[in-house]
C-alpha cells in the first residue's frame, strides 16, 4: 500500500536525477538472513519492481552507545528513462542524546549560561533599537547583533524540538526492540538545520570578534583596506559574478547528462568554484566533448584565473599601500591598548615593559633606550623644542629665541639675587615648566 510522507514521517530528498516525496510502498525488512533473503525473492516474483518504478530507498539507522552517536544511512537507486540505474548514498552521523556523557552538568550549566547571555543581548539591542529608532539599522555592527540573535534564539527552539522528536522515536525503538520501521530522517533533517544555525551564528560572531581585534594594528589596516576599497570591490564583484556564473551555465547545459558534478545548476557552481581552485575532473569532461572542453577550460583558466583573481589582487593591494601611507586613515585605538598593557606590566612586575628608542624613525616602535630619570628632562625639552622648528618655523629663529629665553632666565635670577622683582626685566617673558608626576609617565606643559 502506498503510504504518505506524513504516515512515514519523511521528508523530500533530493537524489541525483530528481527529487523524490517522503512516501511510497514500504517493505519492513526484518529477521534473519534467510528471511530476509526469502523476502527479495518473492519481491522479484511479484515484479515489485516494474517500469513505473522511479527509485528504490534502503534505510536504515545505527546507533553506536560507546561514542553515543547514530548514523542515519539512506542507499539509493534510480532509474532514468532509457532503463539505467544512477546509485548514490547518505550517512549522516548525528548526536540526538546530548546528555549522555560524564560532563552533562557542566553541558547544561553552559547552555543556561548562554540562553541568560541571549536574554541579555536581546534586552540590550531593544533598548539601543527604542532609542535611535530606525538608526539602528544604519549601523553595521547592529545588524551583526541581529543576526547573532536571531540564530541564537532559532538554535535554541530547533535544539528542544530536537529533543523532543528524538525522545518520540527512542520510545517507539522502544517498544519494538528495534525491529519496527522508524524512519530516524526526518530528525536528521532537523539536526542538519541545527548545524547550519550553528555555523551560521559562528560566522556572526566571529565578525563580532574581529570588531574587537581592532585595536591592533595589522587588524586596524586590513578592516581600513576593505573600508576604503568596498566601492572598487563592489564593481568588481558585479564583473567576477556575472563571469562565473556563465561559465557555471555553460558547464551545466554542457554536461548536465554525462557528468554528476555537472547535474544540477548549484553542483555546477561548487564544480566551477573547485575548478579555480585546480580541483576537477578533466577526464570524464573529455571523453564528452574532447575539443570543446579544451576550450572552455582554456578560456576559464584565463578569464577568471588570471585575469579576474589578479584584479581583485590589485585592488587590495592598491588600497593597502594607500592606507598604510595615509596615517589619517589608520585608526589609534590600539595605542591605548598598547600604553595601558605597558602600565599593567609595570606595576605589577609580570613583565618589562617596553620602552622607547629615540634614535628610531618610527614613534610606535620599542624605544629599549629610554630613560625615566628626571636628569634627562632638560635633554627631551631641547629635543622636542628642536623637532618643533624643523617641522613648523625656521630653525636658527627658534634657536636665538631658545637661546634669548635661557639669557633672560639668567638676569631674572640675578635680580632675584639682588632683591629685585621680576617685573624689572624689561620686555622678558619667562616660559614656565609645570610637571605633573605619574608613575612612569612626565606630563610636560609649556606656557
Amino acid at each position: 500500500m502506498d503510504s504518505k510522507a506524513g504516515e512515514l514521517n519523511g521528508y523530500p530528498y533530493w537524489g541525483t536525477l530528481a527529487v523524490y516525496s517522503g512516501g511510497g510502498y514500504v517493505v519492513p525488512l526484518e529477521g534473519s538472513k534467510e528471511d530476509l533473503q526469502a523476502k527479495m525473492e518473492q519481491l522479484e516474483r511479484e515484479n515489485w519492481i516494474d517500469k513505473y518504478t522511479r527509485a528504490v530507498f534502503v534505510e536504515f539507522t545505527v546507533y553506536n552507545a560507546q561514542v553515543n552517536l547514530f548514523a542515519i544511512s539512506t542507499i539509493l537507486c534510480e532509474f532514468d528513462p532509457s532503463g539505467g540505474t544512477v546509485l548514490s548514498f547518505r550517512f549522516e552521523p548525528a548526536m540526538l542524546l546530548p546528555y549522555m556523557s560524564d560532563a552533562m552538568l557542566f553541558q547544561i550549566v553552559c547552555e543556561i549560561a548562554y540562553m541568560v547571555f541571549t536574554l541579555f543581548f536581546i534586552i540590550r539591542e531593544i533598548k539601543s533599537f527604542i532609542k535611535s529608532r530606525m538608526a539602528y539599522f544604519k549601523s553595521f555592527w547592529n545588524l551583526v547583533e541581529i543576526g547573532i540573535i536571531a540564530m541564537s534564539i532559532a538554535s535554541i527552539v530547533i535544539f528542544f524540538y530536537r529533543m523532543v522528536v528524538t525522545n518520540g522515536l527512542t520510545k517507539d525503538f522502544k517498544s519494538t526492540n528495534g525491529n519496527g520501521y522508524i524512519k530516524f530522517q526526518y530528525v536528521g533533517y532537523w539536526n542538519e538545520i541545527f548545524s547550519y544555525m550553528i555555523g551560521f551564528l559562528v560566522f556572526f560572531a566571529t565578525l563580532k570578534f574581529l570588531k574587537l581585534l581592532r585595536f591592533n594594528r595589522k587588524i586596524s589596516m586590513l578592516s581600513a583596506t576593505l573600508r576604503h576599497a568596498a566601492k572598487s570591490l563592489l564593481h568588481f564583484g558585479v564583473i567576477f559574478f556575472i563571469v562565473f556564473l556563465a561559465f557555471s551555465q555553460l558547464f551545466y547545459l554542457t554536461y548536465m547528462h554525462v557528468d554528476v558534478d555537472y547535474s544540477t545548476f548549484i553542483s555546477s557552481v561548487v564544480a566551477t568554484i573547485l575548478m579555480m581552485m585546480g580541483k576537477f575532473n578533466i577526464y570524464s569532461m573529455i571523453m564528452t566533448e574532447p575539443v570543446l572542453t579544451q576550450i572552455f577550460v582554456l578560456l576559464f583558466v584565463i578569464m577568471v584565473t588570471f585575469i579576474i583573481v589578479n584584479m581583485f589582487v590589485s585592488i587590495l593591494n592598491e588600497t593597502f599601500t594607500v592606507v598604510r601611507e595615509d596615517v589619517k586613515k589608520q585608526g589609534n585605538d590600539y595605542e591605548v591598548v598598547d600604553f595601558m598593557l605597558q602600565r599593567f606590566k609595570k606595576w605589577t612586575g609580570i613583565g618589562k615593559a617596553v620602552v622607547d628608542d629615540p634614535t628610531t624613525e618610527d614613534p610606535h616602535a620599542p624605544r629599549p633606550g629610554r630613560s625615566d630619570n628626571v636628569e634627562d628632562f632638560p635633554d627631551r625639552i631641547e629635543r622636542l623644542l628642536q623637532s618643533i622648528s624643523t617641522v613648523y618655523m625656521d630653525n636658527d629663529n627658534l634657536t636665538q629665541l631658545y637661546q634669548k629665553k635661557q639669557y633672560d632666565s639668567r638676569n631674572a635670577k640675578d635680580m632675584l639675587r639682588q632683591g629685585g622683582a621680576p617685573s624689572q626685566m624689561g620686555g622678558a617673558r619667562a616660559i614656565g615648566i609645570r610637571k605633573e608626576s605619574m608613575p612612569g609617565v612626565p606630563k610636560v606643559h609649556t606656557h
